[in-house]
């Protein structure tokens, strides 16, 4: 017998195993160890003490809810995995739920129940609205993890339940004694998918997010965005610890025994006379077509025509830098997945033990709440000598894709290194190590890994939005922004992005891309290198307009911070100026309003909104007797009180007909005492009141064509011309109409360029006859010519320093100083208004209506 040779590929394989966990869980964790002992104590008010219930509540009723499905799912797929036939197609078409995130599919179908259709608004009258948005958020959560349980039935009914089922049938069994053996065949793996989809929701957040249901994913989130501390979230995230460990203990086991058992390859070969599978096709294809395809379908049905340009030319850097990181992000998953299989499978039992050690350590991280890997990569990388090297180039941000995503990868070697019989273990074990016995299987392991990362990858939404650098953009937060904005269509084409990357990564594993060549492996990873965002060359913090290098807003006031205490604010979404009394008014998203002084930046009060389960307001204004207009957005009405927080009247109510409104924004007035109140969703008008309240008229409907909107959210008013502006947010341009609601020109157009408007928020009109507007899609202020849309001066740019912006909602200004809505970071900024680039013009405008820019396109 020849002496066994040193196992050199499962020490290179433990060395880069070993690389991967210290700089992604080890390192980080010292660091997140060091900053909990160190981190101040939170105030017990800030916290939600039933967020640990409410997600072990939801976890569990989602994995029972998903059973029925999950168990009809299993028999169609092992029904097509015993006939051969198909199998690879199988595989495509049980992905593309997956590949649709489930947040996604929530909004898809929240806007066929929500409010605007008969369902909603049946439940806006009973008072049943939070309960029908959480039934849409467990439909939505069930659509996407049914293959979670299907797949381990499904390799289960194929392998040994049905073998075991006709012995017992030749031998006399009763059908309940069948039932029997199938169940006990099968229960190991029911119990592996809900585990699977039990962990996997409770690190959800996004979507609990978007239903406002507060969880333990959904409360960390909050409080980071408040500022507080990575320690201090850290220790509040010690609960979601214990039960990321407690999974993965559960998951590891169940994926070690099941890999000796089931034994893959013989899971997939085709059953000797098994019949045709066509009903078992169909119904598997219905079923993709009712979770994945039909709300999709339901959310975009009435479109009308869509501008793939549009989507491009605004979004295109976004697509690329997010489909070139999925892959690279699928490669190191594939490196750590093939050099973790090859530690197990050709490693001595030291190795294997360490091998299992850290497979289960990878495991446990996967199953932490994302904003807990946040806080332990930020803790350990943004420091003096790590942060402009590692978190400021974006690397923090692969990292993280990695902590998150690398779970998969190892329970993935795990199953197919422990798939291996016994007795071919120890056939082969005989021979010297060879990489060339374990090919197949590394190979299946590195392709699987590779596909199931990259599409996690691409819809992932927390750690992209957190640990992305300033002026990076990614095609996940650009889809979030899009379902809050009420933009479809850019929801529709980045779906339909997510699904057609998502499946062809699929379909590469289904039909074996490993004919791939080295040589085109290598390059591709160059590629991916070069093209992944780095440390730019310029220490200045720039905005992300392509070729440009915008100037800071002047700043000599900061007011806000983050955080849900006094002169704090947790992304406020509305600014208004009362020049006149020397103050200014700030809503947020903890529903408050509060009132500070002008010259100094003083908090002088604060009031809570009355109510605010359902939504937050997104505007306020400020009439000119001193009284606080408030569009109490998701409730669908007007408040108004006084300076001093008392409520002085209220009206509207939830619906389409003159004096109701479907999710106002903001409110402009007249000097005859009339207002203008903007509102999008079903409406998108303007409607015009009377002093008193009464209806007058509106104008305006949902489009592109002129005179169209598409979430009109912020107006300015102009009593000298006869105009009023209106940030028309989704069509990216100003639009311009007289009082009586005629349409006279639309101002700049979609563009990152100055002169263009990408998702135009904040309006102001100066006393010049200019209008100021921040824009969220590229972090800036514009100071535009309200007859021509010339751009007249651009300042921010994206970052986190005075002067930087991010998502910056709302602008105001009294003709000498300006106020940012800083809404990103949390804050207010304010200093003199800066000087045009050019000179304003603010004669009277000519009755020959124009468009600035190319023309919209007609529904």
């Amino acid at each position: 017998m020849m002496p066994h040779a040193r196992p050199v590929m499962a020490v290179v394989g433990a060395l880069l195993v070993g690389f991967l966990c210290l700089l992604t869980i080890l390192w980080p964790g010292y660091f997140a160890l060091v900053s909990m002992i160190d981190a101040p104590e939170i105030a017990p008010e800030l916290l939600d003490a039933s967020a640990l219930g409410r997600t072990i509540l939801w976890s569990l009723s989602v994995a029972v809810a998903t059973i029925p499905v999950g168990l009809v799912a299993a028999h169609c797929l092992g029904r097509v995995l015993k006939t051969g036939r198909g199998l690879r197609l199988a595989v495509a078409a049980c992905v593309v739920p997956l590949c649709v995130p489930g947040y996604a599919i929530f909004w898809c179908w929240w806007q066929s129940f929500g409010p605007g259709s008969s369902i909603g608004a049946m439940a806006l009258e009973s008072g049943s609205a939070v309960l029908l948005r959480q039934g849409v958020l467990l439909l939505a959560l069930v659509c996407w993890s049914w293959p979670l349980l299907a797949w381990p039935l499904a390799l289960a009914h194929c392998h040994r339940s049905e073998a075991s089922v006709m012995l017992a049938a030749l031998d006399g069994a009763s059908r309940w004694q069948r039932f029997t053996l199938r169940w006990r065949a099968q229960r190991s793996a029911l119990l592996l998918g809900v585990g699977l989809i039990v962990f996997v929701t409770a690190g959800a957040t996004i979507s609990f997010d978007l239903a406002q249901v507060v969880t333990i994913g959904f409360e960390l989130r909050a409080l980071d965005a408040t500022g507080v501390a990575p320690g201090a979230l850290l220790r509040l995230a010690l609960p979601s610890l214990v039960i990321a460990m407690l999974g993965a203990l559960v998951l590891f086991s169940m994926v070690r025994w099941s890999g000796r058992r089931w034994q893959a390859p013989l899971a997939l070969r085709a059953t000797a006379g098994a019949g045709p599978a066509r009903g078992a096709w169909a119904c598997l294809l219905l079923l993709v077509g009712v979770t994945a395809l039909l709300p999709i379908i339901f959310a975009f049905g009435g479109l009308g025509s869509l501008d793939p340009g549009l989507f491009w030319s605004l979004h295109a850097e976004a697509t690329l830098r997010t489909v070139f990181a999925a892959l690279l992000d699928g490669l190191l998953a594939a490196l750590l997945g093939g050099a973790l299989f090859v530690q197990i499978a050709q490693g001595g039992p030291l190795l294997r033990f360490l091998g299992l050690a850290l497979g289960l350590l990878w495991i446990g991280v996967s199953l932490l709440p994302s904003i807990a890997i946040c806080a332990a990569l930020t803790a350990a990388f943004n420091g003096d000598q790590l942060g402009p090297l590692v978190y400021d180039s974006g690397g923090v941000l692969l990292i993280g894709h990695l902590a998150r995503t690398g779970g998969i990868a190892a329970a993935i070697a795990l199953f197919l290194a422990s798939s291996e019989s016994r007795s071919a273990s120890a056939v082969r074990r005989l021979d010297p190590p060879r990489l060339r016995a374990v090919a197949p299987r590394l190979r299946s392991t590195m392709l699987l890994a590779f596909a199931v990362a990259a599409v996690f990858s691409l819809g992932e939404l927390v750690i992209t939005a957190r640990l992305v650098p300033p002026g990076d953009q990614r095609i996940a937060t650009t889809l979030l922004n899009a379902m809050h904005y009420q933009r479809p269509d850019i929801v529709l084409f980045a779906l339909a992005g997510l699904v057609v990357c998502g499946w062809g990564l699929a379909a590469l594993v289904a039909f074996g891309v490993p004919r791939v060549s080295r040589t085109s492996s290598i390059a591709l990873l160059t590629v991916m290198l070069i093209a992944f965002p780095g440390c730019d060359d310029d220490d200045d913090v720039s905005s992300n307009v392509p070729g440009s290098s915008v100037p800071p807003v002047p700043t000599e006031v900061l007011v806000g911070a983050p955080g849900r205490g006094p002169a704090l604010f947790e992304f406020p979404r509305g600014i208004a100026l009362d020049a006149a009394r020397n103050r200014f008014y700030v809503v947020d998203k903890t529903s408050r309003v509060q009132r500070f002084s002008l010259d100094d930046g003083a908090l002088e009060t604060w009031w809570q909104l009355p109510e605010w389960t359902v939504g937050k307001p997104v505007g306020i204004s400020v009439a000119p007797d001193g009284r606080v207009f408030v569009p109490d957005t998701h409730y669908h009405r007007i408040i108004v009180f006084d300076p001093e927080g008392n409520e002085l009247q209220r009206f509207g109510r939830f619906g389409t007909g003159p004096g109701e409104f479907v999710y106002p924004t903001d409110i402009a007035f007249a000097p005859d005492g009339t207002f203008y109140i903007a509102e999008y969703g079903t409406n998108d008008r303007i409607q015009v009141f009377s002093p008193e309240g009464t209806h007058l008229r509106d104008f305006g409907r949902f489009g592109r064509e002129d005179g169209a909107f598409a979430r009109p959210q912020s107006i300015a008013l102009s009593p000298e011309r006869g105009e009023l502006y209106v940030a028309d947010t989704c069509n990216h341009r100003i639009g311009v109409h007289a009082l009586d609601g005629t349409w006279l020109r639309s101002l700049a157009g979609p563009g990152t360029e100055p002169g263009r408007l990408s998702y135009p928020h904040g309006l102001e009109l100066l006393p010049d006859g200019t209008l100021l507007v921040s824009e969220i899609g590229t972090d800036r202020v514009q100071r535009l010519d309200a007859q021509t849309g010339e751009s007249l001066g651009t300042w921010g740019g994206s970052g986190f320093e005075r002067g930087r912006l991010k998502t910056p909602w709302g602008v105001a200004s009294d003709g000498e100083r300006l106020l940012v809505l800083d809404s990103g970071n949390a804050r207010v900024q304010i200093g003199p208004l800066p000087s045009t680039s050019g000179p304003s013009t603010s004669e009277p405008h000519t009755s020959e209506p124009h468009t600035s820019g190319p023309s919209s396109s007609k529904d």
